[in-house]
């Protein structure tokens, strides 16, 4: 049963709901004797009705609650009632390693230390006899200070076997934590094949569902996974774990762990988790050893000691970098060095963040606030050469750098020296610079935003721009995006942006022929190694491949060669590499997601909380009776759906695709939701109905490869047409007919950017926003035909929205691009098409102090009377401080990875 905020169960009052799931509804409380907050952990209503099954879990809880580790989350009791049974349970803050690896694949040493703690916790339960028999990520909670907690011990045994199995060891398919399909899913991935085939099981099903979540962490995907649980299932018992996506930066030890942990034959596994522990600390031996005084033969690099002279000094500056000497043995050797620039990096802004000199000796980054910073290797402290910039290259001799300013409609490419002094303007662009490369002839090659053209030519003193390339959005390819021209300067590489990065393809252009040609496909951001090697980013890391330069021909597979390197989601993999094989790459942070609210607040700005969860919330479209909201979580690919009288929040199980859904709006009779996803590749709105039955169903599929996202949506009021805003090279507003999936056009699509729309209740004018002279403005317009445009805003507006009988409409204020309040503007006129409304003047209703993005999604919605809007409260997403890494010799140990010989 679910139990509303409030509801008290023993000595424990819960207060919001933390999520559902097939093994029961978990919520948070507070535990009113010892004033602790708790999580309550409410089991499946069958349990009250069958005697014998709830006596058993009993005593498996009194054995759970036993264990008593700082890995493990702690079972504190066992609450009932005549309706409720319930465990209480420690309250572990933080993400889940699932959230965390959704993010992609974990840079190995951190993966080794998580993967330490769980271990730890495994030893600790299995020397009491308990086996977890469910481990897996979504099972498994990062704490904020660093610790692992693992949950659910043995809670998959305590509620699994129905009545009359025979052998309580055996874990039944069919039992009820069994049957819910986002459970089994999330399970039959993890569960080892004896378990799989329904056999008793012991520790070492443990041990391979550790093996499966440490190869999962390294390489950000399961190990075992289909489209479905019979697939999935097929998968674990059949086939093998592909080793060879392991990064190659881990060690032969740590590998041949996962290979032990992974066996299938059970005489062949590894039968304890300390001697998994001791293999992945090097206790065993997987390579011969050389002699004293050499180095490790077999270990990769970052398991090698490296050599630090006495001399070197650790200094925090003022400015916040690490100063540190570089000391170098006699055998080259990997040297790797850590920086945290001053106030961070603009690690998710629209540029590349970072560069190398050829030389290796200077670095230059976009710092925050957005200043372009030289730092020279051999210098305490950073130089300011520009007060904006981003996208930083250097030319072929070091001396000079590159670099875009701007914004999206005054975008302009310059260059400055790297001794300081005034940036030269060498060219205006025609949309914001997406990568640029200096060739030995003095040229700049240089892709933009702009979809009507390709990569362009310039020289560095300036003049005329010469279009290279022109992409062809018929073949899937949107863009041609960050060039990098070879050394001998007759070739370039460059990324062919489709519309997801395994769309994509790196290519190569002879600037002698213009002929192109596709050399990989599923990569992004090209880099060519003097080791003859052509590097590019994949999935946050970085692949390497054979690569014959003379003849631009790539040579065998490619492989992975560096984890743990921010990729943007404008295909910039942040990672630079100069001549002498140093490698600077930008880390990738982990984000926080922030505890957000939902509030209801009305127009003299008095708020109400809505008895929901907490949650990373940036989406809300209320239903039409406004007793419901469809809700978007930061980092969650699915539409959530919120009962707002009763407290309850449900996840909508439609699958719309490997990216952020965009909620857009709810159909006419508010039985249904729709929401963008990705279907055969391309963007596309999906409706799903709102109880959760039944797939999604296409509204329209954008065939059109310039459509790289829908981010808002409105309905018109008799449900025959809606106006999507789409994102192209501009935000554009189009329309399209309820029924006909091939009848999109656009409606509203300029140079600017226009977004946000809102049809009026009679159905004959549409509000929206335009992006002019530096913000967003409101305007009403005729529709469908359009025409009869009206400035309604005075001092920037954004996100319309009317009242039910047209009489008002109300918008967020903006200053410039800060909102500032919710105002509202009366409106005279509205009930036809022929003559034009009036709209009175702005008043302000309440101060603005909510989430907001200038992003056009819908971050509040208002009820249909305009007295009430439901708004997104709490604060924002928080981010790691951006690092930089310097790896010097770092081509050295490429070229030992992938030989070229």
């Amino acid at each position: 049963m679910a139990l509303g905020v409030g509801t008290r169960l023993g000595a424990y009052e819960i207060t919001g709901e933390l999520g559902v799931g097939g093994m029961g509804e978990v919520y948070r409380a507070t535990d009113t004797n010892l004033k602790r907050d708790v999580a309550i952990k409410v089991l499946p209503e069958s349990f009250a009705a069958d005697v014998d099954r709830l006596a058993r879990f009993r005593r498996e809880a009194e054995v759970l609650a036993s264990l008593n580790h700082p890995n493990i989350a702690q079972i504190h009791g066992l609450e009932r009632n005549e309706r409720t049974t319930a465990l209480v349970m420690e309250l572990v803050e933080g993400p889940t390693l699932a959230d965390r690896i959704a993010e992609g694949p974990i840079a190995p040493d951190d993966a080794l230390g998580i993967a330490m703690q769980i271990a730890d916790a495994l030893e600790a339960a299995h020397e009491q006899g308990i086996v977890h028999r469910d481990l897996k990520p979504a099972n498994i909670k990062l704490r904020p200070d660093g610790t692992v907690k693992v949950l659910d011990f043995g809670i998959a045994k305590a509620l699994g076997p129905q009545r009359g199995t025979s052998d309580p060891h055996i874990p039944s398919l069919t039992t009820p934590a069994m049957t819910e399909a986002e459970v089994l899913l999330g399970t039959a991935a993890y569960m080892s094949p004896e378990q799989a085939r329904g056999k008793p099981v012991d520790e070492r099903a443990d041990i391979w569902a550790f093996g499966c979540v440490l190869y999962e962490m390294l390489t950000g995907q399961p190990a075992f996974a289909g489209e479905d649980v019979p697939t999935t299932l097929a998968r674990v018992l059949a086939n093998e774990a592909n080793m060879k996506s392991l990064p190659g930066a881990i060690s032969a030890d740590a590998r041949k762990a996962i290979e032990l942990c992974l066996q299938k034959d059970l005489n062949r596994r590894i039968a304890d988790i300390r001697d998994v522990k001791l293999a992945l600390q090097g206790m065993f031996e997987t390579a011969p050893r050389s002699t004293a005084g050499e180095e490790t033969v077999g270990r990769p690099p970052w398991r090698r000691a490296l050599p630090v002279a006495a001399g070197v000094v650790i200094a925090a500056l003022s400015t916040g970098l690490t100063m540190w000497s570089l000391t170098r043995t006699s055998t080259p050797g990997l040297e790797r060095f850590d920086m945290t620039p001053d106030g961070g990096l603009t690690v998710f802004s629209a540029y590349s963040s970072v560069a190398v000199s050829p030389d290796g000796q200077s670095i230059v980054y976009a710092g925050i606030p957005p200043k372009l910073r030289l730092r020279r290797l051999d210098q305490l402290s950073p130089t300011t050469l520009a007060d904006e910039g981003g996208n930083p290259f250097f030319s072929p001799d070091g001396a000079q750098i590159g670099f875009a300013a701007g914004g999206i409609d005054n975008a302009v490419l310059k260059r400055v020296s790297i001794q300081g002094g005034p940036a030269a303007t060498i060219t205006k662009l025609p949309r914001p610079l997406r990568g640029a490369s200096w060739g030995p002839d003095g040229t700049i090659i240089y892709g933009t935003r702009d979809p009507d053209s390709g990569l362009w030519r310039v020289r560095a003193t300036g003049g005329e721009p010469e279009m290279l390339t022109k992409p062809d959005p018929k073949s899937g390819v949107v863009y041609h995006w960050w060039p990098e021209i070879l050394p001998d300067g007759k070739a370039v590489l460059f990324t062919m942006v489709g519309a997801s990065e395994q769309d994509s393809k790196i290519a190569v252009l002879s600037l002698a022929t213009g002929k192109q040609r596709v050399l990989l496909r599923g990569g992004v951001s090209p880099h060519y190694s003097p080791t003859g090697h052509l590097l590019f980013g994949r999935a946050g890391s970085l692949f390497a491949v054979r690569f014959d330069a003379s003849r631009s021909q790539i040579q065998g597979e490619p492989v992975p060669v560096q984890q743990g390197i921010l990729t943007k989601k404008i295909y910039a993999t942040e990672a630079s590499l100069a001549s002498n094989g140093t490698l600077l790459y930008l880390n990738r942070p982990h984000t926080t997601a922030p505890e957000r609210r939902l509030v209801w607040v009305d127009t003299e700005g008095h708020e109400t909380p809505v008895s929901i969860p907490p949650h990373a919330y940036n989406q809300v479209v209320l239903s039409p009776d406004g007793t419901h909201a469809a809700l978007g979580i930061a980092g969650d690919k699915a539409v959530w759906f919120a009962d707002l009288k009763r407290g309850r929040l449900d996840r909508l199980p439609a699958d719309l695709g490997d990216k952020e859904p965009s909620v857009l709006f709810f159909s006419a009779e508010g039985r249904r939701v729709a929401s963008s996803a990705i279907r055969g590749g391309r963007q596309a709105i999906v409706w799903q109905a709102i109880d959760g039955t039944g797939a999604a169903e296409p509204l329209v599929t954008f065939d059109d490869a310039s459509v790289n996202a829908v981010i808002a949506g409105t309905l018109s009021p008799d449900g025959k047409r809606f106006v999507p805003t789409v994102s192209r090279a501009s935000y554009d507003l189009g329309i399209v007919s309820v029924g006909d999936p091939k009848s999109y056009e656009d409606f509203l699509a300029t140079p600017s950017q226009e977004l946000g729309a809102a049809i009026s209740p009679d159905g004959h004018w549409i509000a929206y926003c335009s992006y002019q002279m530096g913000t967003f403005q409101v305007y009403v317009q005729r529709f469908p035909k359009g025409g009869g445009r009206n400035l309604v805003s005075t001092k920037g507006g954004l996100y319309p929205h009317w009242s039910a009988d047209g009489s008002a409409l109300t918008y967020v204020r903006l200053d410039g691009l800060t909102p500032v309040g919710m105002v509202r503007v009366l409106v005279t006129g509205l009930g036809g098409r022929e003559r034009s409304p009036t709209f009175g003047a702005p008043k302000e209703l309440f101060p603005w102090k909510y989430f907001f993005a200038a992003s056009g999604a819908s971050h509040f919605d208002a009820t249909t009377d305009g007295k009430r809007f439901l708004m997104i409260a709490g604060g924002v997403r928080s981010y790691e401080a951006g690092r930089l890494v310097l790896v010097q010799n770092w081509s050295e140990d490429l070229k030992r990875l992938l030989p070229t010989k």
